[in-house]
């Protein structure tokens, strides 16, 4: 079964990593699932700590669970390349790792739901636009958020999308708004 690990981009000082393990917290707070927090940017709990403290303790097979929205740097490139070389000072290990958050096919379900109680609540509002991270080297996240939209059921309203790096940089476009 292995051990979960739930990675999270995080923030190299400050509150905020303190602030994501008590949200993460209180989604599992009912459940019995065993889980790590590791964090991609953080000077504690970092992904490579996390897993090679587990290791030490004998813990060999991991379902690692990025808690990221797409498919980008640290989903394609980082966590993979930190895993092999963990895997090559412990070449027993075994793990697998799950799809970004944006493939969950509840999401769309999440998403409709709370833009369609904004447009109750706020009647005037006349288009949704989707503001992500974005990337400059990897097409994937624009894919997929393309996706998200196109599977977005908000009916008579417009949906657009801005990033804050690549294709549809938010700076580019901000005069359209």
């Amino acid at each position: 079964m292995g051990e979960n690990v739930l990675v999270v981009h995080g923030m190299r000082r400050g509150v905020q990593n303190k602030a994501l393990k008590y949200f993460i917290s209180q989604l599992f707070k009912n459940s019995n699932i065993n889980y790590q927090i590791a964090f991609l940017e953080s000077d504690m709990n970092d992904f490579y700590n996390v897993i090679s403290t587990l290791v030490k303790q004998g813990k060999f097979e991991f379902n690692i669970v990025p808690l990221l929205l797409f498919s980008a740097k640290h989903y394609l490139k980082d966590i993979p390349e930190i895993l092999q070389h963990i895997k090559e000072m412990f070449p027993h290990m075994r793990y697998r790792i799950t799809p970004p958050l944006s493939t969950h096919p509840h999401l769309i379900n999440i998403i409709d739901e709370k833009i369609n109680a904004a447009m109750f609540n706020r009647p005037s509002i006349n288009k949704v636009i989707f503001i992500a991270h974005g990337s400059e080297n990897y097409e994937q996240p624009i894919v997929q958020l393309k996706q998200l939209i196109q599977q977005c059921n908000i009916v008579n309203k417009s949906i657009d999308m801005l990033t804050l790096y690549g294709d549809y940089i938010i700076k580019k476009y901000c005069l359209r708004y």
